[in-house]
């Protein structure tokens, strides 16, 4: 059998709280949260909108059965996905800030084989 998946574009939308853990922290992050960067802050507010576009990769896979006997069955599985199509994730805040990860994904396979 073989399946494929395409790739998938996403558009995530949610919100971001931002609070300040342990006491060294918290008189700090008070003094600073919600005032511009420009100004010193950090240019976050307590509770704001955020989005993220992602692409999904596409992916191949092969798999199958064999009854070998009444009480033995060998499965198998090759999957191929292609991750450098997965290449950022940018979350962009509300308040103009925005959080960009990349990674160098290279397309892949897996097999896995089961008795």
């Amino acid at each position: 059998m073989r399946t494929t998946a395409p790739k998938v574009k996403h558009k995530l939308k949610g919100s971001a709280d931002w609070y300040a853990d342990g006491d060294y922290v918290k008189p700090v992050y008070a003094a600073r949260m919600s005032v511009p960067v420009a100004a010193g802050g950090s240019g976050y507010v307590p509770h704001e909108k955020a989005e993220v576009e992602i692409v999904t990769p596409e992916s191949l896979s092969l798999h199958g059965m064999y009854k070998a006997t009444d009480r033995f069955n060998l499965f198998g599985d090759v999957t191929w996905t292609r991750h450098s199509r997965f290449n950022k994730a940018e979350l962009v805040f509300e308040k103009h800030q925005s959080h960009r990860r990349r990674q160098n994904f290279r397309p892949h396979h897996h097999h896995a084989q089961l008795a």
